[in-house]
């Protein structure tokens, strides 16, 4: 890891008079995960340094729109002038307006199922463009990634998170999510800090300006980021922000 913050936080070093945007993921960030209870004192907390802050906070996600749009009604996130990226890049959601925009073609749901086995997942709800899996005994997120591997999937972005098998349209992954993202706004990855936990957030993690994760991070992540909190899941996100020069 290289430590490149510097004294009065980052906001006051590499991004200053830069426009900044946080790409934070879901699961292992702003919440535990998922089927974990939600740690509301530290949801609050997170939320009231948003909304004192100058920054503008995004929330870049595998989950659906429809999760994501409670997290937003959580976090006081409505009047957000960024969109939040979900389906790992596949779709834009624009909580101002309640709107949402797919960015790439569905993948075959039909073939992905006939490539998996009979029974030892769930599929997750609400996917418009992707498709998600998650492992029942006697399989985990590493034996159903392999197993699609090895089946030669072909012709998508096939990738996993802590909790899960993602499987998006080729080339489209969180990073090409925000890349449409800093597009449209002009912007460039330096006024980027991105936040994550899992091996799904490293394209993004390696192209951000600053990137950083909370201690439940796997060791991939550690390894590539500028500062990991000593805190875990949405208490490590309150630090980084603090880390960041947010507060």
């Amino acid at each position: 890891m290289d430590d490149k913050s510097l004294e009065g936080g980052i906001w006051s070093g590499i991004f200053l008079g830069v426009d900044v945007l946080v790409f934070c993921d879901n699961e292992g960030c702003i919440v535990e995960g998922k089927g974990a209870p939600f740690d509301l004192p530290a949801m609050m907390e997170l939320a009231k340094m948003i909304k004192a802050s100058s920054l503008e906070f995004s929330i870049c996600t595998g989950r659906p729109v429809p999760y994501i749009e409670a997290i937003t009604q959580m976090l006081h996130l409505l009047d957000s002038k960024t969109e939040f990226v979900c389906e790992a890049g596949a779709v834009l959601y624009d909580p101002q307006t309640d709107h949402y925009e797919v960015l790439s073609d569905r993948v075959d749901v039909t073939t992905i199922r006939s490539l998996l086995p009979p029974a030892g997942y769930r599929e997750e709800l609400g996917k418009i463009a992707s498709y998600s899996v998650y492992p029942e005994s006697p399989y985990t997120v590493e034996r159903l990634y392999e197993l699609l591997i090895s089946a030669g999937l072909s012709g998508v972005n096939l990738t996993r998170s802590v909790a899960a098998v993602d499987i998006t349209a080729a080339g489209v992954d969180k990073a090409f999510g925000i890349e449409v993202i800093l597009e449209r706004r002009g912007m460039d990855w330096t006024g980027v800090l991105a936040i994550g936990d899992s091996w799904n957030d490293l394209p993004m993690l390696r192209l951000a300006g600053r990137s950083a994760c909370p201690a439940n991070a796997t060791w991939e992540v550690k390894a590539v980021v500028d500062y990991v909190s000593p805190y875990p899941a949405t208490a490590g996100v309150v630090d980084i922000l603090r880390w960041a020069g947010a507060a």
